[in-house]
């Protein structure tokens, strides 16, 4: 490893590992983003592991809640109770919803990378990501983990009116930091979900930077954004990701998501990723901190609603009641009663 290589690895983590946890907490398509920071640590001769939490949009997967373990089936190896390796060619079985088989992003980038990719099970709350994290470890050689979270929902105070999904980043940064491994932080694409506002993702980036934690920014380069290209081409599935390449090719203006209950007001932001020091990051996360030594994701997800935080997993859970009822599952009206009824509630508690 060259000077100049020393001195941007330091830079972001403190020190020169040999070899990183690159975990995508978002769930979804954050996957295939994520992989483009294996191939910036590659570049400097780090090593990588590519992990993810396993959380499939409602459009893909209407069972509520991310996929299980034991949902998984073809080319798989169970590595332990909470971490599975998956291989192109895998596929997804919802026996608790009906028996649907699909394809899952992460099998897909399996695929089109011809990479192993590592699932953490989050419905073993924060312990049995932590628990999965260092297994992995232990079985790689890896020295620290890079959550990578596109968006920045993992920035979150839970107040946010545009806040859809943060539950999957609270637990996947608190586990992270419950490893007792050294953990960066990543937003990558600031703004591209939809949810934060580039205002408010900016004022927490500014108080992380106040605090000592901001590490390093830099610009996804034309190299990965191509390889980016190429996954989508393949068919794997990212709006976010979409976000993301247009912002890099200077495109400007309103980007519609999710059918149209999210937008993207286009910038270059979108098009850079910002490290910062994952303890730090936690510490300012009050919604990490809450999730902090949950044994299940049902435990997560309460003590959100005892913050009155509305969660991904309130709204799929609401979105099936309306399938299972003949309805047409509609996401703007469930989470706008669904946060009403939370809010009454956590009123009459208080």
């Amino acid at each position: 490893m060259g000077g100049k290589a020393r001195m941007v690895i330091e830079e972001v983590f403190g020190f020169k590992p040999r070899s990183v946890i690159v975990l995508a907490v978002g769930g979804g398509g954050d996957i295939a983003s994520a992989m483009l920071n294996t191939l910036w640590l590659q570049k400097y001769g780090v090593r990588s592991q590519l992990a993810a939490i396993a959380w499939e949009r409602f459009v893909i997967d209407p069972c509520p809640g991310p996929l299980r373990l034991e949902d998984f089936a073809g080319p798989t190896s169970r590595l332990s109770l909470h971490l599975l390796e998956v291989r192109g060619g895998c596929w997804v079985v919802r026996s608790l919803c009906g028996g649907n088989v699909f394809i899952p992003q992460v099998c897909r980038l399996a695929r089109i990378a011809s990479v192993p990719i590592y699932v953490v099970d989050v419905w073993g709350g924060s312990r049995g990501i932590a628990e999965a994290l260092r297994h992995l470890a232990s079985l790689t050689g890896a020295e620290a983990i890079l959550a990578v979270d596109v968006g920045g929902d993992v920035l979150a105070e839970g107040v946010e009116d545009t806040l859809w999904s943060p539950l999957a980043d609270a637990v996947g940064l608190a586990g992270s930091v419950e490893s007792g491994l050294p953990v960066v932080a990543a937003v990558q694409s600031p703004g591209s979900d939809g949810e934060l506002r580039l205002d408010e993702i900016l004022e927490r980036l500014g108080d992380i930077a106040a605090a000592g934690g901001l590490r390093a920014a830099r610009l996804v380069s034309f190299d990965e954004a191509l390889v980016l290209e190429e996954i989508v081409r393949e068919g794997f599935v990212t709006e976010a990701g979409l976000a993301q390449l247009m912002a890099r090719r200077g495109v400007r203006g309103v980007f519609k998501l999710r059918g149209g209950t999210r937008r993207v007001d286009l910038t270059v932001l979108q098009a850079l990723v910002f490290y910062m020091d994952g303890e730090i990051l936690y510490k300012l996360s009050p919604l990490a901190r809450r999730v902090s030594g949950t044994w299940s994701l049902q435990e997560a997800r309460a003590r959100l609603n005892e913050a009155c935080v509305f969660t991904e997993l309130d709204l799929e859970e609401g979105l099936w009641r309306e399938k299972m009822r003949g309805l047409e599952p509609n996401p703007a009206r469930v989470r706008a009663g669904g946060r009403r009824a939370l809010r009454l509630r956590c009123v009459a508690e208080r």
